[in-house]
């Protein structure tokens, strides 16, 4: 059986799953005994005496530790989570490619930018290792149908997308910059209509930007009005809305227009699709977990995560031109 270590105790790493109710898994440590049969959480660590205290309080037999260098050296996991704060994220996986780990799981952003990005893209590579960045739509079972009916031409072509988030790009944004990416090809652009700095190394904007063929259209709400993660897809045969970050989608399909002759109008209402189960952190393991035994590549491979944070840090340095210009 493989073993396991985490880095950082906080929400990501397993708080989400301590307030949330089973089955869902939303967090490393609730993938980890979701796949209790093929590897085991065996430590983890985190500065924070609280935080820890309070992961290791739901995980008896998990050890705990103060500093990532002393547990990775004592336990030697075959698989680490990196879920510390981002500009932790590349000292915290090169501890464990030092480590002898077979396979990294950092949480997005993988870095404060993507230069920094793909040089520990490419270290992982050079040695060997897996690196899985978990967008964990790529691994949602409803959002990898959409991905194949978009490929398939189910309503035609793609024409345009609008997404509608609140706080940073590389936090929240890039979520759907990743999964356009991967369905419709690489970006180019973008053109920055305004924004603002946000949470530090982050920023929120108004932007367009091509991927591939389809424009797409980014803009950011206020969080403190509330959470929205939401995309409008209009294709030419019809439409699909993903909201509640997608746990809901709406398909609308074509009708004949009540007054135009010949005309279409998007049928109303439309089909509604809620998914109340969210074990897409348990489908990403499985995953890295063929990955490592050489079964199945992985659904969403490093580069792309590259590419989207890319994406970002090009919307910031316009952002900043703009304010020095």
């Amino acid at each position: 059986m493989l073993t396991a270590a985490i880095i950082g105790c906080g929400d990501i790493a397993g708080g989400f799953d301590d307030r949330s109710v089973p089955p869902n898994v939303l967090t490393h440590a609730g993938a980890y005994a979701a796949c209790i049969g093929a590897v085991r959480l065996a430590a983890a660590c985190d500065p924070s005496e609280e935080a820890r205290r309070s992961f290791l309080a739901c995980r008896p037999g998990v050890q705990g530790y103060e500093d990532p260098a002393a547990m990775l050296a004592a336990v030697r996991p075959d698989i680490v989570s990196v879920c510390s704060p981002t500009p932790w994220h590349e000292r915290h996986v090169a501890l464990a490619l030092e480590s002898g780990a077979r396979a990294v799981i950092c949480e997005k952003p993988l870095a404060t930018d993507a230069a920094t990005a793909a040089a520990m893209l490419r270290e992982c590579r050079r040695r060997g290792v897996l690196l899985c960045v978990p967008y964990l739509r790529r691994w949602a079972p409803h959002f990898t149908a959409l991905g194949r009916d978009i490929a398939e031409g189910r309503y035609g072509g793609l024409q345009a997308a609008t997404v509608a988030y609140t706080k940073g790009l590389r936090h929240n944004a890039s979520h759907f910059v990743d999964l356009l990416g991967a369905w419709c090809g690489d970006w180019r652009g973008p053109r920055v209509i305004c924004g603002e700095a946000w949470g530090g190394d982050d920023a929120a904007a108004d932007f367009a930007v091509m991927f591939g063929s389809v424009r797409a259209m980014f803009l950011h709400l206020r969080a403190e009005c509330y959470e929205v993660l939401e995309m409008q897809l209009f294709f030419e045969e019809g439409r699909v809305d993903v909201l509640r970050g997608g746990r809901e989608f709406r398909r609308h399909a074509l009708a004949a227009h009540p007054v135009l002759r010949g005309g279409r109008i998007l049928a109303s209402p439309p089909v509604v699709e809620e998914w109340t189960q969210d074990r897409n952190m348990a489908h990403m393991l499985r995953n890295v977990l063929e990955a490592l035994a050489g079964t199945r590549p992985l659904a969403a491979q490093p580069e792309e995560a590259v590419r989207a944070l890319a994406l970002c840090d090009a919307v910031i340095a316009a952002l900043k031109g703009r304010s020095h210009g």
